[in-house]
């Protein structure tokens, strides 16, 4: 999670400007620029992306991250529901296999494939998210703050999934703020929620059986 919070502030930085709204806005615009924006060479504005590494490699430990998150998620419910314990995680790592082609596929380059690359990991990851969230609420024994920003980031990500999917079978121009701002959010709350997990599952690991 540093290494994705480091690498990608580093991409915002460099980021020369342009997004889809305003292709000649300067810099990097927090809820205005997809993450996808800092993964192509060239900038919204045309210039070259001097950032471009930074995010990809950013993005990168993301993904990498989700591998051991869907193993230690699953075990803060595994001994209350555990065949929903093994379909959240098939579903969760063949989502996070999917997820890690999307930043180097951008856009920009590969047209539809992008947007297909997203809904084919986004699927699996929001059906194991939303049986994880499900889990953890109905777990008692479950850490609230894990559950809370599990809710959270299932909410987020499937109201921007949903509006990315009708943007992507639209087929028109992206004319509002709203789907970056809410795939921002939703990686805040699932960096959050991965967070989470990771104190709760160090902590029951320290504590006495």
């Amino acid at each position: 999670m540093l290494a994705f919070v480091l690498l990608v502030g580093i991409a915002m930085a460099l980021y020369p400007g342009g997004t889809w709204l305003d292709p000649l806005a300067p810099g990097h615009d927090f809820l205005r620029n997809f993450f996808c924006d800092l993964t192509a060479p060239k900038a919204l504005n045309g210039q070259q992306n001097p950032g471009v590494v930074f995010a990809r490699s950013g993005m990168m430990m993301l993904t990498l991250g989700l591998f051991p998150f869907w193993l230690l998620v699953t075990r803060l419910f595994a001994h209350a529901r555990p065949r929903w314990a093994n379909v959240v995680f098939v579903l969760g790592v063949l989502s996070t296999s999917a997820a890690m082609l999307v930043p180097l596929v951008s856009s920009q380059q590969y047209g539809i494939l992008h947007p297909l690359l997203i809904l084919v990991a986004g699927v699996p990851g929001l059906l194991a998210g939303g049986l994880a969230a499900a889990a953890l609420a109905m777990t008692k024994s479950a850490p609230r703050m894990a559950s809370m920003f599990a809710l959270s980031t299932v909410l987020f990500v499937s109201v921007d999934g949903a509006l990315y999917a009708a943007h992507v079978i639209s087929g028109q121009a992206i004319s509002s703020a709203w789907l970056p701002s809410l795939q921002k959010f939703a990686a805040m709350s699932l960096v959050a929620w991965m967070l989470a997990t990771a104190v709760a599952s160090d902590r029951r690991g320290s504590a006495p059986s």
